[in-house]
């Protein structure tokens, strides 16, 4: 990304070029801490690699529109290691990249990636600039880096292809790396709980800055390319993204053959994440755990004014209050998040309990499916028109059956439970 990059990342200046801070010594401590010391030789050539990498992704051609500007300040310490001004211009937007020469390895991949999806996903020019998710920007720099033929070593001399000697490690770099990308992810998302879908789209700050996140991310974005028709997909999404004030609702319409809606994503990564942490007993909760999370699912909190002079407050709710009393698409939506979250349960409860999950996400499916033909007129005649009264009386009494099967369960757990931890009475004594 020098003077003549062919990304239009074309002005490269440093404040003090010919001062030795300029290509700083990294002492020990630092070199440990991942920091690394920047140069315009190697700014432009792994500047080039990320972006081919992220364009090879996506499935997209070199077409850059706009400019990003690139400058190594050496100035105060207390300045961020990485700050880039986007600014609207009569011809599309540009980006100025203002960079220390001490900078940690991940802030430099990450915020570059950052700014490279900037630029394209605004090249329509739009009026407010969209800023890409965070999940894609992790995703994405995770999968550039572990499926890389290169070495991120990120000094110029050190860079070398995979299958190469790498002189600080003194042996070649492995080929495994861009066999199995997600190798690293896998191995942590073994031994932790992946994030749900929902969790990844809507992160925190604070939760996009984890490791979980990281790996979470990595494994949904590589996995996601793997779906029928992904890797066009994701290139729709990104061409949406400008279009939409919700990431969410553009991913959904680029993948609406596969993901049209949340639940549907769900259900797929759920299975994602069975396949890779379905080896590790220790991941399953016990009965105990499996039985109490299930009854926090069917009985959720959720955030009411009892009048409108009142502020809201937090309130438990039982499903039969959201089937009787809710209405609309407040009752649908909370629908489907008990659905995803039952979806979500079955990865992680005893396998005896799934049964009774499966029961409940079965009646919640046909629930909303009788709602939807509520008014519409029979199709045999003789047949009554459809009513939610109806609706709603008849999932009530199915649903009360459920309960008592569920109440049976907690009682047999329970009895066998108290007989497990029962003292021995025909022990012999002494």
């Amino acid at each position: 990304m020098g003077k003549h990059c062919r990304a239009k990342v074309d002005s490269l200046s440093s404040a003090g070029q010919n001062d030795p801070l300029s290509a700083p010594y990294l002492n020990t401590l630092e070199r440990r801490q991942g920091f690394i010391a920047l140069t315009p030789d190697l700014i432009s050539l792994t500047a080039e690699r990320i972006k081919d990498g992220v364009m090879e992704a996506l499935g997209v051609q070199d077409s850059w529109r706009n400019k990003i500007r690139i400058t190594i300040s050496t100035g105060s310490r207390k300045t961020q290691s990485f700050v880039t001004f986007p600014a609207r211009y009569s011809n599309g937007w540009g980006y100025r990249v203002l960079l220390k020469t001490k900078i940690s390895e991940d802030i430099w991949i990450r915020n570059l990636v950052h700014v490279i999806l900037m630029e394209m996903v605004n090249r329509p020019s739009p009026e407010h600039m969209c800023d890409p998710p965070a999940w894609l920007v992790e995703g994405l720099r995770q999968h550039v880096v572990h499926s890389s033929l290169t070495d991120h070593s990120l000094t110029v001399d050190d860079m070398v292809e995979v299958g190469d000697l790498n002189g600080k490690l003194g042996k070649p770099v492995p080929w495994f790396y861009k066999r199995n990308p997600t190798f690293l992810a896998k191995e942590f998302l073994r031994k932790n709980n992946p994030l749900t879908a929902e969790q990844i789209f809507q992160a925190s700050s604070e939760l996009a800055s984890t490791s979980n996140f990281r790996h979470s991310a990595h494994l949904m974005f590589a996995e996601l390319l793997q779906t029928p028709q992904g890797v066009d997909s994701m290139h729709r999404f990104v061409e949406l993204l400008p279009q939409y004030f919700n990431a969410q609702t553009a991913f959904h319409q680029a993948y609406s053959d596969s993901f049209p809606n949340m639940l549907e994503l769900e259900k797929w990564w759920a299975v994602v994440t069975a396949s890779v942490t379905q080896f590790n007993d220790q991941r399953r909760w016990d009965m105990a755990k499996s039985l109490s999370e299930l009854g926090a699912i069917l009985n959720p909190q959720a955030k009411v004014a009892l009048d409108k002079e009142s502020l809201p407050t937090w309130r438990q709710f039982t499903f039969q209050d959201i089937l009787a009393y809710w209405r609309g698409e407040e009752r649908i939506s909370t629908l489907d998040h008990i659905s995803r979250q039952l979806q979500l349960l079955k990865a992680q409860s005893l396998l005896e309990v799934i049964p009774l999950v499966d029961k409940y996400m079965a009646f919640i499916r046909e629930f909303k499916d009788q709602l939807g033909r509520v008014g519409f007129s029979p199709k045999q005649r003789g047949q009554l028109i459809l009513r939610e009264s109806q609706v709603i009386n008849n999932g009530l009494g199915r649903l009360a059956n459920l309960e008592q099967e569920r109440e049976a369960f907690l009682a047999k757990y329970k009895a066998l439970d108290d007989l497990a931890t029962a003292p021995d009475t025909n022990r012999s004594v002494r």
